[in-house]
């Protein structure tokens, strides 16, 4: 069965058609008419996502058996767990979580403290201890490649044709 909503409907409410979809799945999810994995299937968006975004509306969420039974089955992840976590920019995230575990390796390799690393780094120690504990926001990609090269290591990027049908983001 198709829905189809006019765009006088999405002019009146100032909805885009995903935007819409989400409020038809958290309307239908209130009233228990869906169970959150198939409210969140509705609404074009992974079970957290759904979550966090009832979150925000104020709404409980209520817990079945088949959401239950749902949430047991092992789900393949996609190679990248920001992305499998509907998180934005989740190759990116990954890409510095990456960068971050090769930063401390360097600094445990070198037998440095937070103080040393970041006098190496011209950072301050807090800003060693948030990239060691994967705290990365104010951390561009270009900086952390400073820092590795830093601890005398080579950046390399190497772009080739995809070998599988998604392209992908790999730091070695």
């Amino acid at each position: 069965m198709s829905v189809v909503i006019s765009d006088e409907i999405l002019t009146t409410t100032r909805m885009n058609e995903e935007e819409m979809k989400r409020e038809i799945a958290i309307m239908l999810f209130q009233k228990e008419k869906l169970t959150l994995a198939q409210a969140s299937r509705f609404a074009g968006m992974n079970r957290i996502a759904f979550q966090h975004l009832l979150a925000s509306h104020q709404i409980p969420v209520h817990y079945g058996v088949e959401d239950f039974e749902q949430d047991i089955k092992i789900t393949t992840s996609s190679g990248n767990i920001f992305a499998d976590l509907g998180l934005p920019n989740p190759d990116e995230m990954l890409v510095k979580a990456e960068l971050a575990r090769k930063i401390s390796q360097a600094i445990t390799a070198r037998g440095l403290t937070q103080v040393e690393a970041a006098e190496l780094l011209g950072i301050d120690q807090p800003k060693i201890s948030a990239l060691i504990r994967g705290k990365l926001t104010g951390f561009s990609l270009e900086r952390m490649f400073k820092f590795l090269n830093a601890f005398d290591s080579d950046i390399e990027i190497i772009v080739k044709p995809k070998s599988s049908h998604n392209a992908r983001i790999i730091v070695k």
